[in-house]
C-alpha cells in the first residue's frame, strides 16, 4: 500500500526543513526501519500491541519521543489487520486508538475515482471509538497530477463526510523492491542517499506539508510523558560497564529490537559490533555474543568460507561464555546452511559449513515454514533465566533445523490456534542458546539481567584462571 513510502519521504522532506524526526513501527517488523534510520539517522523502535500493555507502549512512545520535533509511526498490514481474527490486539489500530494519534489513511488509489470515497469511510466508520483519529487521506500510485486533483474533490464533495486528502504520490515514483512478505532491507535494497532526495522532493510537490504537520501538533500529549524521567529514570550513559557483549551486524544479521539492546546496555552492558562476514576475529575482550536474525542463507559462502572467525566464535563457546541467537543466528551456529533458488553464492540443495555449535542443519525452503506470534516458557534453566521464564515473541522463517537431536528448552504456544511446540536449542557442555524466535524483552526485563550476570561469571571464571 505503500506506507513505508510515504513514512520515509515524508521524514526526508521535514528533514529538509530541519526538523528532527522520529520514526516508529507498529509489530513485529525489523525491515521497514532499516529504511527509517537510513533517513532520521535515528534508531527505529517498536509499537506492539500485542506484546506490549497499553501502558507500556505508551511509556515506551512518550519515553523515546522526548527531544524530536516529529514523531511518524508507521502501521503494519492494513489499519486493523491483527494476528487474530477478533482481537484487536498487534494491529495498528489499537496503537493509535491507545495513543490517541492521528491517523493519515494511506489507499492505493490506481484506477480509482468515487470508490475512493467508499474505501475512505468504511475504514472511518469501521470502529466509531476511532472514527476522530481519522485527520487526512494519502493517495499511492495515482496517475497523474490530474488524478490527484479529481481524487481530492471526490472527496471533499462526498455525501458522506470524509477526511481530506492531503497529498499522493505517482505510479512512476521509485518504490522500494520487495522479498517475502515485505521489504528487503535497506542494506541490499541498492538505494542511495540520492534516491531519498527525490523521494522527499515528490513528497514536497505532491502533499500538503504544513497541514501533515499541524495534524501532528494536534495529538494530545501522552499521559505518560509527564512522568518521562521517571519511566526510566537511570541514563545508559551513566550505567557502569559490567560486561562486553558481541552483537552480529551487518548485511547478513541484523534484525533486532533495539529495544532489547538498550535493556541489555542499562543492565551493564557494552554492545560492540562485528560483521560475521568481514571481521576475521571478534572484537578483543568480549564475554558474550549475540547473533540476531538476518539473510545468513544470502550471504551462506562468504560466511563459510570466513573461517577464521568461525573458529573464534567456536572457541568462545567452548570457553563457556553465554551466547544467545535467534532465527538467522541459529542457522550461523548450526552444522550448515543448505541453500535453494541458487542463493548464497551455490545452487539448490549445497551445503554449505557453519560454526557447528549447534547440532542440525538448516535447510531452506521455498515456502514459509512459520509466521506469527508465540509465547514461550522455558522447560530448563538456560542463559535467559530459571526454568520458567517467560517472554513473548514471533516467528517468520523459511528454513527447518533438521537431524537435531538435543533436548528442547523452550515450551511455545503459538497465539492464533494455542497450537503447542518445542523449540529452542542449546549444549549440554557450552551455555548457547538458539532459537528461531524472536524475542522481546520488554515486558520481562530478568532476562537481559540473567544475559548480564552470565558473562560476569564469565569474567569470573577467566580472572580465576589468571590468578588462580
Amino acid at each position: 500500500m505503500g506506507k513505508t513510502t510515504f513514512v520515509v519521504g515524508l521524514a526526508q522532506a521535514f528533514k529538509k526543513r530541519n526538523l528532527k524526526v522520529l520514526c516508529f513501527k507498529c509489530g513485529p517488523d525489523y525491515l521497514d526501519p532499516t529504511y527509517h534510520q537510513m533517513v532520521t539517522q535515528e534508531k527505529t523502535y517498536n509499537l506492539d500491541s500485542w506484546i506490549l500493555d497499553q501502558n507500556a507502549l505508551t511509556k515506551l512512545l512518550a519515553h523515546k519521543s522526548v527531544g524530536y520535533d516529529l514523531v511518524i509511526i508507521e502501521g503494519a498490514m492494513g489499519l486493523f489487520d491483527s494476528a487474530f481474527s477478533r482481537d484487536p490486539k498487534g494491529s495498528s489500530a489499537l496503537v493509535a486508538k491507545w495513543t490517541e494519534t492521528p491517523i493519515l489513511l494511506v489507499v492505493d488509489a490506481s484506477g480509482m475515482s468515487t470508490s475512493l470515497a467508499a474505501v475512505v469511510n468504511g475504514f472511518v466508520n469501521f470502529d466509531c471509538e476511532l472514527t476522530k483519529n481519522f485527520k487526512g487521506v494519502l493517495a499511492n500510485r495515482v496517475g497523474s497530477n490530474a488524478h490527484l486533483l479529481m481524487l481530492k474533490d471526490i472527496l471533499s464533495t462526498t455525501n458522506s463526510p470524509s477526511p481530506s486528502l492531503i497529498g499522493g504520490l505517482l505510479k512512476d515514483t521509485k518504490v522500494f523492491p520487495e522479498r517475502h512478505l515485505g521489504l528487503t532491507t535497506a542494506f541490499s535494497s541498492g538505494l542511495v542517499a540520492e534516491d531519498f532526495v527525490s523521494l522527499g522532493n515528490s513528497i514536497e510537490e505532491f502533499c500538503d506539508l504544513d497541514n501533515i504537520l499541524s495534524i501532528a501538533q494536534s495529538a494530545p500529549p501522552l499521559d505518560a510523558q509527564i512522568d518521562a524521567q521517571k519511566i526510566y529514570p537511570v541514563s545508559i550513559s551513566t550505567v557502569t560497564s559490567k560486561c562486553r557483549i558481541a552483537v552480529a551486524y551487518d548485511d547478513a544479521f541484523h534484525f533486532y529490537y533495539e529495544e532489547n539492546l538498550e535493556l541489555l546496555r542499562r543492565e551493564g552492558a557494552e554492545i560492540v559490533y562485528f560483521s560475521p562476514l568481514k571481521d576475521s576475529t571478534l572484537p578483543l575482550n568480549v564475554d558474550g555474543l549475540i547473533i540476531g536474525g538476518g539473510y545468513p542463507e544470502l550471504y551462506a559462502k562468504d560466511l563459510a568460507d570466513n573461517i577464521s572467525l568461525k573458529k573464534s566464535i567456536l572457541e568462545l563457546a567452548q570457553k563457556g561464555a553465554p551466547i544467545y541467537a535467534e532465527c538467522g543466528g541459529l542457522m550461523y551456529l548450526s552444522e550448515g546452511i543448505i541453500t535453494v533458488d541458487n542463493s548464497g553464492g551455490g545452487g539448490d540443495n549445497d551445503i554449505f559449513p557453519m560454526i557447528g555449535v549447534i547440532e542440525g542443519i538448516a535447510q531452506m525452503s521455498k515456502k514459509l515454514k512459520a509466521l506469527g506470534y508465540v509465547q514461550v516458557v522455558t522447560q530448563k534453566p538456560s542463559i535467559l533465566g530459571p526454568e520458567g521464564t517467560i517472554f513473548r515473541g514471533h516467528q517468520f522463517r523459511y528454513s527447518d533445523l533438521i537431524n537435531n537431536n538435543e533436548h528442547f528448552i523452550f515450551e511455545a504456544t503459538k497465539v492464533r490456534n494455542k497450537e503447542v511446540f518445542y523449540e529452542g536449542y542449546g549444549s549440554a557442555k557450552m551455555n548457547v542458546l538458539a532459537s528461531y524466535i524472536h524475542a522481546y524483552w520488554e515486558e520481562n526485563s530478568t532476562i537481559p539481567k540473567s544475559i548480564v550476570n552470565y558473562c560476569k561469571i564469565k569474567i569470573e571464571d577467566k580472572n580465576h584462571t589468571i590468578h588462580g
